[in-house]
C-alpha cells in the first residue's frame, strides 16, 4: 500500500465519523492545480479497499450530460447523485471550483459535507478565502482542507511489479 493510500485511509476514517451513511461528500478546490480529482478518486478507492461501497463521480460530467435549462440540469444532477447514494455507502462528487460553477455550490448545500483540496506546499490565495466564504454564505457543511501531493511525488512512489504476489 502506498504512503498516499495510507494517508487517504486516515482521512476517510475521520470523514466517516463526521457524516452519516450513505454520505455524499463534495470534493472541490479553488483552483484546478489543487487536483480535487486525485483526492476524490483516491478516497473512493480506499473506501472500497476498506470494505465500503464507495464511488467517485464527476460533477462536470453530470452537469454536461443534459443542458435543457439550468433548473432541469440541477434536477438531473440531484437525481444522478441520489441514485449513486442509494447504491453506495459514500459518494465523492468531484467538482470544479465553487467560484466557477453554480452546480458545485448547489451540491455543496445538499451534501453531507464539503472537502477542499489544496496542493501541498501551495500558499493560501484570495480564491481559497473566497471559496471558504462562499461555503459559509450558503450554509454548506465544511469538513476541512486536505492537501494533495504533487503529481511528481505520487508518480515517483515505488510500485510492486504486477507479477509478484
Amino acid at each position: 500500500m502506498s504512503n498516499n493510500d495510507q494517508r487517504l485511509q486516515g482521512i476517510l476514517s475521520v470523514l466517516l465519523t463526521k457524516v452519516k451513511q450513505p454520505a455524499v461528500i463534495l470534493v472541490t478546490a479553488a483552483s484546478a492545480r489543487d487536483d480535487s480529482s486525485q483526492l476524490s478518486w483516491g478516497l473512493a478507492k480506499v473506501a472500497n479497499d476498506a470494505g465500503y461501497r464507495g464511488v467517485a463521480i464527476s460533477l462536470g460530467d453530470l452537469a454536461g450530460a443534459a443542458f435543457s435549462g439550468r433548473a432541469a440540469v440541477l434536477k438531473d444532477v440531484d437525481l444522478a447523485i441520489a441514485g449513486h447514494a442509494a447504491r453506495n455507502d459514500v459518494v465523492f462528487v468531484d467538482a470544479p471550483s465553487l467560484l466557477d460553477t453554480q452546480f458545485a455550490v448547489h451540491v455543496s448545500q445538499a451534501a453531507a459535507g464539503t472537502l477542499l483540496a489544496l496542493a501541498d506546499g501551495r500558499k493560501v490565495t484570495h480564491e481559497d478565502e473566497r471559496t471558504a466564504e462562499l461555503l459559509r454564505m450558503v450554509d454548506a457543511k465544511f469538513l476541512g482542507v486536505v492537501t494533495t501531493p504533487s503529481r511528481a511525488i505520487v508518480e515517483a512512489e515505488p510500485k510492486k511489479p504486477s507479477h509478484l504476489p
